[in-house]
């Protein structure tokens, strides 16, 4: 795996974020992404080691723009960290 450590601050952080909780200490948002097409994408959860279903279009958040030998970016689709298809991935920015 391309991903030897995650940062447990960054998870917090976008935790906080996703529920509304975000503290002027925590530093500036994330920039939110989004899951290209319509439909369901089966992504593969480092944490619980399986695939998981995840909507198209749902907002997610990148942990790691590094990407692993099948060109795949670590990011946070609540409540999941996954690792999903770069082109997948398209850029919202915020609203």
């Amino acid at each position: 795996m391309a991903w030897e450590t995650i940062d447990k601050g960054l998870i917090k952080k976008l935790t906080a974020q996703v529920i509304g909780d975000v503290k002027f200490s925590d530093g500036p948002l994330e920039a939110p992404c989004m899951i290209r097409g319509k439909g369901v994408i089966y992504c593969y959860s480092i944490m619980l080691k399986q695939f998981v279903k995840l909507e198209r279009g749902t907002e997610i958040f990148i942990i790691s723009d590094e990407l692993d030998d099948k060109d795949r970016m670590l990011v946070f689709a609540n409540p999941y960290i996954v690792a999903m298809p770069f082109e997948e991935i398209e850029q919202i920015g915020f609203n």
